[in-house]
């Protein structure tokens, strides 16, 4: 295993003050480098989220961290950003890569709306579309191929927010 233990330790001491039933994101390094607390709070989002993504996390991995996050934190829906870290490898095979995927997710609570967030990858995107078809997940794109570099965290952000929340009151915020 490769997980940061200094990441976890921080998220096991900031889950004993979170509130329970909110939304969670886990993903790797690019969802780990999102200032989502700080866009929040620009934005004037109410609805709580946490951000527990850590930086390169690979699906296989995953289960644990997903398993951890439902015990501590109980949310009522979780964003996954999972694959950036083994999709680097040219050597990648997808269906495997979904199979884990999908053994990563059964860890979830089936009360748990699952949120699954693309990547940079169009093939391994087509077998996440898929998989969210087939499994009644939602699908979250968060690609545009004419942002950059600098824009991306705050792209990815923008589209996720509708995500984010379920709140009639974000409702009016997030619209603007």
């Amino acid at each position: 295993m490769c997980i940061n233990k200094n990441e976890v330790a921080f998220y096991d001491c900031l889950n004993e003050y979170a509130n329970k039933n909110s939304v969670v994101v886990l993903g790797s390094t690019f969802m780990h480098n999102v200032p989502m607390a700080e866009l929040r709070q620009s934005m004037g989002i109410m609805s709580e989220f946490y951000n527990r993504s850590l930086t390169n996390l690979k699906i296989c991995e995953a289960k644990e961290v997903i398993y951890e996050i439902m015990n501590s934190l109980s949310p009522r829906k979780i964003l996954l950003h999972l694959g950036e870290v083994e999709l680097n490898s040219p050597d990648t095979d997808i269906h495997s890569l979904i199979k884990e995927y999908e053994t990563a997710i059964k860890t979830i609570d089936k009360k748990c709306k699952v949120v699954i967030i693309s990547t940079q990858n169009d093939l391994f995107n087509k077998e996440l579309i898929s998989m969210c078809a087939n499994n009644k997940y939602q699908y979250a794109d968060i690609t545009n191929g004419n942002i950059n570099n600098d824009s991306l965290y705050i792209n990815a952000f923008m589209k996720l927010k509708y995500f984010l929340t379920d709140s009639v009151t974000d409702a009016f915020s997030i619209a603007i």
